[in-house]
């Protein structure tokens, strides 16, 4: 069906290379974003309502293994690169694949609906200015990922607690802790990334888990943040 219209929402790492593949097939596609830039959470905001890497962040996964097939990174990237070198990295294959002109930023669509006839899909946009319009697509992809509103569970006591009570997509600064007693739930990647940006700022780290798990220290991980820093213990 070459030649389709296609909008292609969410331009991070799966939106631009839903949009590339698109557009080399023929089809007459355009990928939007509401925010200002292209690559996704990889692009750090200071917006406690946007979902993004911290300003810290290091690549947990090895650039060998996590590139595109017809796009490697640079020959003197480091194995596990920055969020910075990872937002570069997008930016170039954007720039290298001709998408920015196909691009629209600083668009939120706001709902997807069929048009009367059930023969199109219709775009309803936001646009900067707060102004609203909408267009007709033939095919639309979501690529908006699965991270993009917060979740925080129904914990028993929670609300005798006094202290702060925030969801990781609100952390954005290590700085507002300091010197307080922290406990980040959970230890997945985003817990790790915080718990390390704690170091030396935060007076005590836990980190409560359900499973039993290895804190391993690494060449990758900054001088500052060690082992011994953090108490972690099973739920």
């Amino acid at each position: 069906m070459g030649g389709a219209k296609v909008a292609v929402i969410g331009l991070g790492v799966t939106g631009l290379a839903t949009l590339k593949n698109l557009l080399e097939e023929g089809f007459d596609a355009t990928g939007f974003d509401g925010r200002d830039t292209i690559g996704g959470l990889w692009k750090y905001s200071s917006d406690a309502e946007v979902t993004s890497v911290l300003e810290t962040t290091i690549s947990n996964k090895s650039r060998f293994k996590n590139s595109y097939t017809d796009f490697p990174y640079p020959e003197n990237s480091p194995a596990f690169p920055t969020a910075v070198e990872v937002q570069d990295y997008l930016e170039s294959y954007a720039s290298n694949f001709q998408l920015l002109s196909r691009i629209r930023l600083r668009t939120k669509i706001l709902t997807v609906t069929r048009n009367e006839k059930d023969s199109k899909w219709i775009a309803h946009f936001q646009n900067l200015d707060g102004s609203k319009n909408t267009t007709e697509f033939d095919k639309v992809a979501i690529c908006s990922g699965a991270w993009g509103k917060p979740k925080i569970p129904d914990i028993a006591g929670r609300n005798l607690f006094k202290g702060d009570v925030i969801h990781s997509q609100a952390f954005k600064s290590p700085s507002q802790f300091k010197g307080k007693s922290v406990a980040v739930l959970g230890i997945g990647s985003t817990a790790a990334d915080i718990a390390t940006a704690l170091v030396g700022h935060a007076r005590k780290i836990y980190l409560p888990h359900r499973g039993g798990t290895n804190i391993v220290c690494c060449p990758i991980t900054p001088p500052r943040a060690r082992a011994d820093d953090m108490h972690s213990f099973l739920v």
